[in-house]
């Protein structure tokens, strides 16, 4: 970690910076991670190397992607094609993998 004066700090390694965060906030994470939004994949990686490392780790990934087979659609909404998986939702499409 790299401090420079009282600003914030800075890291030039993903994996101290994930031990940082675990420090400070606790064990329990819950990261965002939208689409089309620049972001620092290295940094969630590391994350998330760090909490298959240790599984007390509780760590939630929200993404813009889903693959979850919707239950229904809000009213007024239409397919806008096939959907990427199975008829009965038990497996994703090859074409999604």
């Amino acid at each position: 970690m790299i401090r420079s004066g009282a600003g914030p700090a800075t890291f030039a390694d993903a994996g101290r910076l994930a031990d940082a965060i675990v420090e400070r906030i606790g064990k329990t994470i819950v990261l965002a991670l939208p689409l089309g939004v620049g972001k620092a994949n290295h940094i969630a990686n590391a994350l998330y190397t760090k909490a298959v490392a240790d599984r007390s780790i509780r760590l939630t990934i929200f993404t813009g992607l889903t693959l979850e087979v919707p239950r229904r659609l809000p009213s007024g909404l239409a397919p806008a094609g096939p959907p990427p998986w199975d008829g009965d939702g038990s497996k994703i499409c090859r074409r999604f993998r």
